[in-house]
């Protein structure tokens, strides 16, 4: 539930902004590295999401169809306005930020796994949400 609110907080200042909010999600499975989807609190998540914004969904691991589901993560990133990691998937731990910040519409981005090197993506001009730290 926190997850959700945070993220409709952030989508809130967007769609000042933007008429339509995309978000792009990285990740279905239950945990990082596997394809196990059930009982995944991804699946409740997305379903939320889905009510206050576009959602795209990448998990590298996930191979059946799921709605919203795209095979790149160049293709769930574009035009996207939060970037959501809720899986620990090491593929999620170095994302491209350069290849990122091109596809982006807004640069925002949260990390519910704390996987990410936040620093980095600040660095780059990102807005970053991390969950456990005092600071978001």
């Amino acid at each position: 539930e926190y997850v959700v609110h945070k993220v409709r907080s952030i989508v809130s200042d967007i769609s000042l902004k933007y008429d339509n909010p995309k978000i792009a999600v990285l990740g279905l499975s239950f945990k990082g590295n596997i394809d196990d989807m059930r009982e995944s609190p991804s699946l409740k998540v997305i379903e939320k999401l889905k009510q206050i914004a576009e959602v795209s969904i990448f998990d590298p691991h996930v191979m059946r169809p799921f709605a919203a589901k795209v095979e790149q993560y160049d293709e769930a990133i574009t035009d996207a306005d939060l970037i959501l990691i809720l899986t620990d998937h090491d593929e999620f731990r170095n994302l491209d930020i350069q290849t990122t910040e091109n596809r982006v519409r807004t640069k925002v981005i949260m990390d519910t796994r704390n996987i990410i090197e936040a620093k980095d993506w600040i660095d780059k001009g990102f807005k970053v949400f991390t969950l456990g730290v005092a600071a978001n």
